[in-house]
């Protein structure tokens, strides 16, 4: 239903992590599919870090969080 109807203008941040994606030969492609689900979407290619990218750099994902909640607020 969100695919088809999609999410509008809702901030989404897509976190990726650069070993995924060389690991595995689609997921860039999947991961940019889900770009289309708002006209306010973005993708980060997270370097250093597996698939568990809260874990390995919890920072990132930390500064994506703010900048979604200062975007919103």
């Amino acid at each position: 239903m969100v695919q088809e109807e999609g999410l509008g203008d809702l901030p989404v941040m897509i976190l990726s992590s650069r070993a995924e994606e060389a690991e595995h030969k689609d997921w860039q492609k999947a991961q940019d599919s889900l770009l289309q689900l708002s006209t306010d979407s973005k993708r980060k290619i997270v370097e250093d870090s597996g698939h568990y990218i809260h874990h390995d750099q919890p920072k990132i994902v930390l500064d994506s969080i703010m900048e979604i909640i200062e975007k919103v607020n």
